[in-house]
């Protein structure tokens, strides 16, 4: 059985990059957006604790309960979304993805350029991009399902 010709193996291969760059950065974008979220709410009820505790201080008068269980949920909201945010790191995975789609828009590039140019593509070539494949697939984080499904029926052969 012969290896398949360069240029079937370098559409295939384009194919998975271009499906892997959109989902890298939609994946990058949702971790960016949740980090947003969980940090900005985290923000947010930490000054409301600070603004009732700094008015309890200076209301000489008990605190009334609901008051109190105000500022108790809302510490422990700002505690437990701090501690999450600080667990589910979703900024640094955000980083990672759009590290791997920009690697991945590097090779798709790469790709379209000897598909498309007039010399033959060589074995050399193939190689070449087989290597960064492999390189980028090391070292990228696991794409989420639902991102990678989004692409696989908009995919638009090379050329077309």
């Amino acid at each position: 059985m012969s290896p398949p010709p360069p240029s079937l193996l370098l559409e295939k291969w384009y194919r998975r990059a271009w499906i892997a760059l959109n989902a890298h950065f939609d994946a990058s974008h949702s971790r960016s957006t949740a980090d947003r979220w969980m940090v900005g709410l985290a923000a947010f009820l930490s000054a409301i604790v600070a603004a009732l505790v700094g008015s309890t201080l200076v209301d000489t008068g008990a605190l009334d309960a609901s008051l109190k269980w105000v500022i108790v949920i809302a510490s422990a909201g700002a505690a437990g979304l701090t501690a999450l945010a600080t667990q589910l790191q979703y900024g640094k995975q955000a980083a990672a993805h759009r590290e791997a789609a920009s690697a991945y828009q590097k090779i798709a590039g790469r790709i379209e350029q000897l598909v498309l140019s007039d010399r033959p593509i060589t074995d050399e070539d193939v190689a070449g991009i087989r290597d960064q494949i492999d390189d980028v697939e090391s070292r990228a984080p696991a794409i989420p399902e639902r991102f990678r499904k989004r692409y696989r029926d908009k995919y638009t052969p090379l050329g077309a």
